[in-house]
């Protein structure tokens, strides 16, 4: 995460905010994974989105749609309430096929503007095989918000969000513009402190003026308007980036780390090793990733 010259960057627009129309929760039908749906439930209801189930299941075809009903309805249930049901729109799929395959398909298909999922958070040695969490960030056509059972969470039982703090993480990247402008949309919405961390990713100390001009480039980044209603806390620091982050969530109580990534176009375990895969797997709050889905390079 360096400093590069803006004017030397194609910018996505942070003036226009993202709308979340619809939003995808993957679930194994398991208290654990339907963990995620508190954060699906409790965003759904604030930005009025439709709500996309999806089990991934060896033989759908065995189920009926009877069965189906009755596994989602139980999988929602304990994060509505009766006065959710009438406004809450759904829609439940059983598919086959291997989940970080055919969750970024089935985000795709719908044109969903979210994918919320729990990851497991395996031990380090399993991870040499890949996650699915980790394939499905690389893949979906849309941002993906990553939970997980040692977070601090800022959705309570009730689906109520009590989102305060959130940290972008920016490189002066179109990656990291994307995940500033989810940034800005979530702190707009849930009237938020904004936090804007640049790391120089040398090991040498900024000097004062370096670390000046730094932080007028990240108070640049931001339309006027913010300061209306979000306050603005714009970070500079220098060393290994995701210990940065990882060290500022912690020190600062960050409730949600926005981050940019490359998409589609490189292996499939691109994340693995990188910044965003560092902070996904020890992070002590919930990750959103955001990236363009570009076309491999021949």
């Amino acid at each position: 995460m360096s400093e590069k010259p803006l004017e030397q960057l194609e910018r996505t627009s942070l003036n226009s905010r993202r709308s979340i129309d619809s939003i995808l929760c993957p679930t194994s039908l398991s208290p654990a994974s339907d963990e995620a749906l508190r954060y699906a439930v409790g965003l759904a209801r604030v930005y009025n989105a439709k709500l996309l189930l999806c089990y991934v299941s060896e033989n759908p075809q065995e189920l009926t749609p009877e069965q189906v009903n009755k596994f989602f309805i139980d999988s929602i249930g304990p994060y509505i309430s009766e006065t959710d049901r009438p406004w809450l729109k759904w829609e439940g799929f059983i598919v086959k096929g291997e989940p970080e395959e055919v969750i970024p398909d089935l985000a795709a298909k719908h044109n969903v503007d979210l994918i919320v999922m729990r990851s497991r958070r395996r031990p380090y040695a399993a991870m040499l095989l890949g996650s699915t969490t980790e394939a499905v960030c690389h893949r979906a056509p849309c941002p993906v918000l990553v939970t997980h059972r040692q977070e601090r969470s800022w959705v309570n039982l009730d689906g109520e969000v009590q989102l305060k703090r959130v940290l972008v993480a920016y490189d002066f990247s179109k990656y990291s513009d994307l995940a500033l402008s989810y940034g800005l949309s979530l702190a707009q919405e849930f009237q938020t402190e904004l936090h804007l961390m640049n790391v120089c990713s040398d090991n040498s100390e900024i000097s004062e003026d370096e670390k000046t001009k730094a932080l007028t480039h990240l108070r640049e980044l931001l339309p006027s308007e913010v300061s209306l209603w979000a306050k603005i806390v714009p970070v500079v620091a220098s060393g290994k980036p995701y210990h940065q982050v990882l060290d500022y969530i912690k020190e600062n109580q960050i409730d949600l780390v926005c981050m940019g990534a490359h998409g589609a176009g490189h292996t499939p375990w691109a994340l693995f090793g990188s910044n965003v895969d560092r902070v996904l797997r020890q992070a002590i709050c919930p990750i959103l990733v955001a990236h363009f889905s570009e076309p491999e390079e021949k």
